[in-house]
């Protein structure tokens, strides 16, 4: 058992210590919403700070679970409570026809909150998935998607119609992407294991290129790090580091 003394100020700076080291997952929330729909999804996903999952599941419907999570900074905590209350009532996604776009919270909510998203969808969908920090992970779509993260790391799995990532910091990581693949970090490696003819573009500031399945056209470019190809150069390909080996096998 603790025993806390203090008085005046001191007393007042330690119930302010205390407040800032308490859990605050009380008032997180979440919501989960299904849509229906009757062809090809066409889903946009754009949230301020959070992680976005995207997998397969059944024919007809768009499951959408939030969790949404409190600044833990006590600067936005004021009001928080109320706000993940209103984000659980009314998310931010709409609906036109098989078109689904979630958007980014209103601006005086993001400074309170972020919400990461856990999404299932038919195959037969198109992803642009943009979060200003937080991971991406999308599988199992026929695409093509479009993936942009501010920092965190980028996975694809079995995206037949291809794929554009991007990310400011963090690795990215593809496996069975189809036809057209780029790939931009500012720092992190790629990796991406490719199927089907299509134009490839690499790039990263620092990090290495590890890449397989290349048939068509191809430029690989890293600030500082290893790059090995493995492929038919059926295009013209252009391989550059500034530092560190190349290893090519065709």
């Amino acid at each position: 058992m603790r025993t806390l003394k203090a008085t005046g100020t001191g007393f007042a700076l330690a119930i302010l210590a205390v407040a800032l080291a308490a859990p605050a997952t009380a008032q997180d929330g979440s919501f989960e919403r299904t849509l229906t729909v009757t062809g090809a999804v066409n889903l946009s996903v754009d949230t301020n700070s959070g992680g976005i999952t995207v997998t397969t599941g059944s024919s007809g419907r768009v499951v959408i679970r939030g969790k949404i999570r409190r600044r833990r900074n006590m600067v936005f905590r004021r009001g928080s409570a109320a706000a993940v209350e209103g984000a659980e009532q009314n998310p931010p996604i709409s609906q036109t026809g098989n078109t689904i776009r979630i958007t980014k919270l209103d601006s005086s909510l993001r400074r309170k909150l972020s919400i990461s998203y856990e999404i299932t969808v038919p195959k037969n969908t198109k992803v642009s998935a943009d979060t200003g920090s937080g991971s991406i992970r999308i599988s199992g779509v026929e695409g093509p998607v479009d993936a942009d993260t501010g920092s965190g790391s980028i996975r694809l799995e079995d995206i037949p119609k291809g794929a554009t990532t991007d990310t400011g910091s963090g690795s990215i990581k593809a496996f069975n992407v189809g036809k057209r693949f780029s790939a931009d970090t500012g720092s992190g490696s790629i990796h991406a294991e490719l199927m089907g003819a299509g134009p490839v573009i690499l790039d990263t500031g620092s990090g290495s290129i590890r890449i397989s399945g290349v048939e068509g056209r191809l430029t690989a470019s890293t600030g500082s790090g290893s790059i090995k190809i493995e492929g038919i150069p059926s295009g013209d390909w252009e391989v550059k580091s500034s530092s560190g080996g190349i290893t090519v096998v065709v």
